[in-house]
């Protein structure tokens, strides 16, 4: 298999016979920054990276978006190796990651091509263009800059595409997780069995240093480790008759996993709407999927309580999923979520409301956040069809 640097090689010919240098002018670039209402000084970042832009620089910049939008290409199972291809020095230390925040401006023209041709509402360019915005934006946090140097291939799953804003939520299609594989019974009930993939300690939580769960399978039975109702991996483990569960769930399986877009309150009713409505355009526009999970760290079931509290939006989201609990979060969303700061000592960040306070202190005190796992629930996912239905 070829890696991602020798693919951008394979496709370089292909790239340099269809360059045409009208599809890259600084008119043309700049429209797009306005439709996209980029802020003026970042405007003006785009700009200057532009009057420096010699003729090498802008065939690269040919050349990276034909390898993501013109050819058979498709990195969705792993958007991340994008970032190892190298941009062109030294424009790139001058003006960081510029290079791709013109190329994913250009990419606005892909999407809106594949939007058009399918009849679906323009207002998915404007979608976009807040996800440019919001990555933007983390940027300017760290490396405080109004290039994109990180988290750009995402922008690439929203012009692909294969990442989408439906209503409230963000969707991504993706494959079911490695973490375990989903049963169910003939009344409807789940059990979540464990892989030998990752250990886990005596508390149930993931942990590299842990013992590797167990997992023998035969015809008829799977001795397993499965989670408790609060997700976490129970000490024993337990015979699994498979003439009474099926599985439904593995690795692979092609799934949609949402994402919450920050900014507004998660209501509910949206948030349930949003699922249906995903629903229908999936399943008129996209290949067959088996589940709607989640992969994020406030339904994390540990944060129950003490963070997240009863009775709150964010709690009544975590309860639309089946929960499994994952890897460490490493206060991740600490920095990136709660507080938007670039990371450093959790002893320099301030407060400025209680939320921010009460999950300080419990990171001061060592406890974990951890990403978490979750499925749909199967009467929440027939509420949706209903909503579905009605829309």
């Amino acid at each position: 298999m070829l890696t991602i640097c020798e693919l951008f090689q394979k496709h370089e010919a292909a790239a340099q016979a269809s360059y045409d240098p009208s599809l890259i002018t600084e008119a043309h670039v700049l429209t797009l920054a306005n439709e996209a209402q980029l802020c003026e000084e970042n405007k003006q970042y785009i700009k200057a990276f532009l009057d420096e832009a010699d003729e090498t620089v802008l065939r690269f910049i040919w050349r990276f978006y034909h390898f993501l939008f013109c050819t058979e290409e498709d990195f969705s199972a792993d958007i991340w190796q994008l970032d190892i291809i190298q941009m062109p020095e030294p424009i790139e230390t001058k003006y960081p990651g510029c290079l791709k925040s013109v190329v994913y401006l250009l990419a606005a023209d892909h999407l809106r091509a594949w939007q058009q041709s399918r009849g679906l509402p323009a207002a998915m360019i404007d979608e976009y263009y807040d996800r440019y915005r919001n990555f933007v934006r983390l940027n300017l946090i760290s490396p405080e800059t109004y290039g994109l140097c990180r988290l750009s291939p995402f922008l690439y799953g929203y012009a692909k595409p294969f990442m989408l804003r439906v209503g409230r939520l963000n969707f991504q299609r993706y494959c079911y997780k490695d973490y375990c594989e989903m049963y169910e019974d003939a009344q409807g009930n789940r059990l979540f069995a464990a892989l030998p993939n990752y250990g886990y300690n005596a508390e149930g939580l993931r942990d590299d240093a842990g013992v590797k769960p167990q997992y023998q399978k035969t015809q008829d039975t799977l001795l397993a480790h499965v989670f408790d109702g609060n997700g976490r991996l129970k000490p024993k483990a337990e015979e699994i008759d498979l003439k009474k569960w099926t599985l439904v769930l593995q690795p692979g399986d092609a799934v949609w996993t949402i994402h919450i877009p920050g900014g507004r309150k998660l209501n509910i009713d949206e948030v349930l709407q949003s699922i249906a409505d995903a629903a229908k355009l999936f399943e008129q526009h996209f290949p067959p999927y088996k589940a709607f999970v989640c992969h994020t760290w406030f339904i994390d079931p540990g944060l129950r309580g003490e963070i997240i509290r009863e009775g709150s939006n964010m709690a009544a989201f975590a309860d639309l999923f089946d929960i499994i609990s994952g890897p460490d979060n490493e206060n991740h969303s600490i920095y990136e979520h709660v507080f938007q700061v670039k990371k450093q000592p959790l002893e320099n960040l301030v407060p400025q409301n209680e939320f921010q306070a009460r999950i300080l202190k419990r990171a001061l005190e060592g406890k974990k956040i951890y990403w978490s796992y979750g499925v749909l629930k199967k009467d929440v996912a027939a509420h949706v069809l209903r909503l579905e239905a009605k829309s």
